[in-house]
């Protein structure tokens, strides 16, 4: 929302790095301190030009490196961005993730067309081991604000907030 309504970056999808969530938030108002405890980094939001070949490859990035403390990081997606994920783990360590049927609103994602991204800047830099958003020149980074500052307005906006809907990644 910040990155493609509020701001004029023109973002079509959005994804935030695993940890980058720290709480749940509670029905009702909801105070800055809940807000800064569920978003606590004060990350910069970037948006970056990317081809659907590279967002499935920062998708397929979500499989981590073999021996890390956490085979599979899952990605926080946008409303309207879906997908569907087949795993191979064994033995703790993730071998593969297949990424199929990338969709922004019903509309198949085109390996060779160019899609505006939103991440933070964490994810920007290849923060837990998502390397691919790290080949995008940072020149090509369009600053999108600060998250917190991003969450709070949207929270101000459109309060009371429902919990997103589950079903954005078909586990295959």
């Amino acid at each position: 929302w910040a990155t493609s309504v509020k701001a004029p970056n023109g973002a079509q999808i959005a994804f935030m790095n695993p940890g980058g969530v720290r709480s749940d938030l509670e029905a009702g108002d909801i105070t800055f301190g809940e807000a800064f405890t569920f978003q606590p980094f004060n990350n910069t939001l970037f948006t970056i030009p990317m081809t659907g070949a590279q967002i499935e490859s920062a998708l397929e990035d979500q499989c981590q490196p073999l021996g890390s403390s956490r085979p599979f990081l899952h990605l926080g997606v946008s409303d309207g961005f879906t997908y569907d994920l087949a795993t191979t783990i064994v033995g703790g360590d993730c071998l593969s993730a297949t990424i199929s049927n990338m969709q922004l609103g019903g509309v198949p994602i085109v390996a060779g067309d160019t899609y505006q991204v939103t991440v933070n800047n964490f994810l920007a830099d290849g923060g837990d081991n998502f390397g691919t958003f790290a080949t995008i020149d940072p020149f090509l980074r369009v600053d999108g604000g600060i998250d917190i500052d991003a969450l709070v307005d949207y929270l101000g906006a459109f309060s009371p907030v429902a919990p997103p809907s589950t079903d954005r990644v078909n586990e295959l």
